[in-house]
Parts: C-alpha cells; sequence; structure tokens
C-alpha cells in the first residue's frame, strides 16, 4: 500500500475547514499538527508490531493495529 505524502499547504487547508468561521492559524502551527500526527502514526506502528510479536505471527493485521489503537489512543488522548 502507498500512500501519498502531505503537504504543509493540505494541513493548513485541513485545519481551516475543520474550524468553525474564520481563523487565524499562528506561525509554525501547521508544523506542530503535522510532526504531531506523525509521531501518532510512529507510536501506532510500534504498538501494532508489539501485539504482533506478542502473538507469534509475522504479519500485522488489523486485529493487532486495533488493539494497538486503543493503547494509542489513551496516550494522546492524556498527554494532550
Amino acid at each position: 500500500m502507498v500512500v501519498g505524502k502531505i503537504s504543509l499547504s493540505k494541513v493548513r487547508k485541513a485545519l481551516r475547514e475543520k474550524a468553525k468561521g474564520p481563523v487565524r492559524l499562528e506561525k509554525n502551527v501547521d508544523m506542530l499538527v503535522y510532526l504531531e500526527c506523525i509521531l501518532y502514526l510512529k507510536e501506532l506502528a510500534r504498538h501494532s508490531r508489539t501485539q504482533t510479536q506478542l502473538t507469534g505471527m509475522q504479519t500485522v493485521q488489523a486485529a493487532h493495529v486495533q488493539r494497538a489503537l486503543t493503547k494509542v489512543n489513551a496516550k494522546f488522548t492524556t498527554s494532550s
């Protein structure tokens, strides 16, 4: 599976679309959101790999990602 690259302009556009009403973004806020997303995905991949190893399998499956998702979501909701 190939995932396309996401540019900072797409991040800015998505932030403005999700905001209600006109909004001004401070300098580098788009970069911080982008980096937070990268950290989230990296942590999800790490926990998914751990779940895969615990089951003794070689391939990450959807069930492993789902189990990892609950842990990562809990971690990111409490730290933000």
